[in-house]
């Protein structure tokens, strides 16, 4: 469905030019004080997009040039003090000016140090227990458009390896990123589906805060997670949202919009396959995918009490039950930019394989809170740099939907 740009590096595709690297990293970098870690950001990046193979730190020491460049790569991405954070908000707000970014996408969590896993298989990352001896985890927040994706923001999941530090933000007392205030210390490996929702939350709300005046929805795939938790909280930070839900999630058809349907409890999949006259085809593309959108509330005693209107939305593909269900509060749109958004995870799915993993997004394998995010920070802005590229070369078609 998806179609990416051309990768950086010459093993991959085009080369970013070394003008492009320049040029992104004067108002990138800007927040960084001392013109030493200005110079570094930009040749670690430079690196990333250029070193063959994995990008470890010995691999970018390598390339800068000799045993004193390698310690040097080492001490500026695991023990500098530089602050991460105004450098993903000036990365946010380039990415917003060059992408005009549908929506915001918090999908999925990558285990760092890890091999890369087979196209198609990370969608459930987020419900998986945590194997013993893997690497830390990071849920993203992807600015997506046409032309491709970009993350912009990362939270670290509570990890054994980081001594229970997690968050998106340098700590204030106690372990790194617990002074965001969103963060969870936790001694048990597994997480439960609402702690996990609630790292969702903690997501998005610390990606709004680097996207000032940020239009568009977010978009969740929360199956498996608490989804009305996930749901609820997205509506208390006023967002619109498309959330991915199971087909157990508890439904109730809503009255006030379909006054002749059966408003008692029910669940997703049984909505969707009794008011299954509803399905409409999608367009030429996609013949035999058709798709339906139901007014619907939550069903549940917490719920009854603050009922709010909701949209949910399925999808078939040939075949008599459907295979996929949303919540949103998007009403007005048509179905068709509905289900986009709703597949927009996918894209962030599919560059997540065909660039970033080769920009060195899980290669690296220290144990240092702040060297986990100022690597994965680096590895955004060196896949910014590919889309922008790759936009000037093949601009995106315009939106149909």
């Amino acid at each position: 469905m998806w179609s990416a740009g051309p990768c950086a590096g010459a093993a991959h595709g085009p080369s970013v030019p070394a003008s492009l690297v320049a040029e992104a990293s004067v108002p990138v970098f800007a927040s960084l004080a001392r013109s030493g870690y200005r110079r570094k950001a930009e040749q670690y990046v430079r690196a990333l997009l250029d070193v063959p193979g994995r990008k470890t730190l010995t691999s970018i020491g390598a390339q800068w040039g000799g045993a004193a460049a390698g310690q040097s790569v080492h001490h500026f991405i695991t023990a500098s003090p530089w602050d991460w954070r105004p450098v993903r908000r000036s990365l946010a707000r380039y990415a917003q000016q060059v992408l005009s970014p549908e929506a915001l996408v918090v999908e999925p969590a990558v285990v760092l140090g890890a091999v890369p896993r087979a196209a198609g298989t990370e969608r459930c990352a987020l419900r998986r227990r945590t194997p013993a001896g893997t690497g830390p985890q990071a849920l993203g927040a992807w600015l997506v458009s046409a032309a491709g994706s970009v993350p912009v923001d990362w939270h670290l999941l509570p990890s054994p390896q980081l001594g229970g530090a997690t968050g998106s933000r340098p700590g204030a007392g106690g372990p790194p990123g617990s002074g965001s205030g969103h963060g969870t210390r936790s001694r048990d490996r597994t997480a439960t589906a609402g702690a996990l929702g609630a790292h969702v939350l903690a997501s998005a709300t610390d990606a709004a805060r680097l996207l000032p005046g940020r239009r568009g929805p977010v978009v969740v795939d929360a199956d498996g997670l608490d989804a009305v938790d996930v749901v609820h909280g997205l509506r208390s930070l006023g967002d619109e949202f498309v959330v991915r839900v199971t087909a157990a999630t508890p439904l109730r058809i809503d009255r006030a919009r379909l006054p002749r349907c059966d408003a008692r409890p029910s669940t997703a999949a049984r909505i969707a396959g009794a008011l299954a006259e509803l399905r409409r085809p999608l367009g030429p593309c996609d013949p035999a995918v058709t798709a339906a959108a139901v007014p619907v509330a939550f069903d549940g005693p917490s719920t009854r009490d603050d009922p709010f209107e909701l949209v949910l939305l399925s999808e078939w593909e040939s075949r008599r039950e459907p295979r996929s269900f949303w919540l949103t509060n998007l009403r007005t749109l048509p179905l068709s930019a509905l289900m986009r958004l709703a597949r927009l995870p996918g894209r962030v799915r599919h560059d997540m394989t065909g660039v970033s993993e080769r920009l060195g997004l899980r290669d690296y394998a220290g144990r240092s809170y702040r060297g986990c995010h100022h690597h994965l920070t680096l590895v955004s802005v060196a896949q910014l740099l590919t889309v922008v590229h790759a936009m000037a070369d093949h601009p995106p078609e315009p939106r149909t939907a």
